[in-house]
């Protein structure tokens, strides 16, 4: 792990030991199918072993992103760095391939770390990639993944 991650050194031992001790947990390798509609892939770039979680369910899709993204910015801003990511030019790849992915679906998008209303799905509005909150893509914008910006 980076420098930044000794910062929540104890997170590990706060959080997953108790489940592992618990024997509530399952380690597995991503990506690995939780069912038909869920699967686990690796989210390379914050923490070894990161992961999001992709659902798709009736022509719909999801994506619980884990820690890919901090604060919603970083959707336009991929290369912006807070604290606790430990590969920044990993962690860029992945942020840039989870946008694309989701613009290209119309998928939801569940961070877990943004501020309310939490989800929502991904538009471009002005070459810049945005937030859309709610259950449905925001018509007055265009949706595109080619480099975030319309064609000319």
């Amino acid at each position: 792990m980076g420098a930044d991650n000794e910062v929540k050194s104890n997170t590990f031992d706060e959080c997953v030991h108790p489940t592992v001790d618990a024997v509530l947990a399952t380690v597995v390798s991503a990506p690995y199918a939780i069912s038909s509609s869920l699967t686990i892939e690796p989210a390379p770039g914050h923490t070894m072993g990161h992961a999001l979680m992709h659902l798709e369910s009736e022509g719909m899709f999801a994506y619980f992103s884990g820690d890919a993204f901090h604060r919603p910015v970083q959707l336009a801003r991929p290369e912006l760095h807070l604290p606790g990511c430990g590969d920044l030019a990993t962690t860029i790849v992945t942020r840039q391939d989870l946008v694309r992915r989701a613009l290209d679906e119309g998928a939801f998008l569940f961070p877990a770390h943004f501020p309310a209303p939490h989800d929502g799905h991904l538009s471009v509005d002005g070459g810049e990639v945005r937030l859309v909150p709610g259950g449905a893509p925001d018509a007055g914008h265009e949706q595109v993944a080619a480099g975030f910006r319309k064609a000319d």
